[in-house]
């Protein structure tokens, strides 16, 4: 009797160790090969920022990869006072003349990025539309931004499967605008 419970104790503990093994290299997977880099690491406005966003893990990937009123499919955060803060940008449109324009749209339907493959954009330094201020409170008329000197990088959400809301995320190089 004690042969078998020892036996259903060690198979029991086997599975459960070997069940968070496996997530935990999931998790390490989810941060470390769905990457996001910029071209270089430093930048004068006037310049373009190449962007890519690869998938290295063995599965797909799913995020909103077309633009939705002007917005990137990244997000742009600025190294400010210690911490990382969002600058809630958009790109000025071009359709508007190059001015900010706070523009309605549904909401994208996510894209695949299957296994081993990136996506590629490029941002144009000049400056971003703000639609909302500081306190946190939607701007009746977005205004431009100047980009200013300082360090920022790039954050992509994604998810692993297309239902879900983009869960996951992946922070860029560090970059300094000059």
């Amino acid at each position: 009797m004690l042969n078998k419970t020892l036996t259903v104790i060690f198979v029991l503990s086997s599975v459960l160790m070997g069940d968070l093994w496996v997530r935990n290299q999931q998790i390490l997977a989810g941060t470390r090969e769905v990457t996001i880099t910029s071209d270089k690491t430093e930048y004068v406005p006037g310049d373009t920022v190449a962007i890519s966003v690869r998938n290295g893990l063995d599965t797909s990937i799913w995020s909103s990869f077309q633009y939705c009123g002007g917005r990137p499919f990244w997000e742009l955060q600025e190294f400010t006072g210690g911490v990382w803060e969002y600058c809630d940008s958009c790109l000025p449109l071009k359709n508007a003349g190059g001015t900010c324009v706070l523009t309605a749209c549904e909401r994208q339907e996510p894209q695949e990025l299957k296994r081993e493959s990136e996506i590629k954009d490029a941002w144009h330094i000049t400056s971003f539309c703000e639609f909302i201020d500081e306190k946190g409170v939607l701007l009746e008329k977005p205004r431009e931004r100047i980009i200013k000197k300082g360090i920022y990088r790039l954050k992509f959400r994604y998810a692993f499967d297309k239902g879900s809301m983009h869960d996951k995320f992946s922070y860029s190089n560090e970059f300094r605008i000059k």
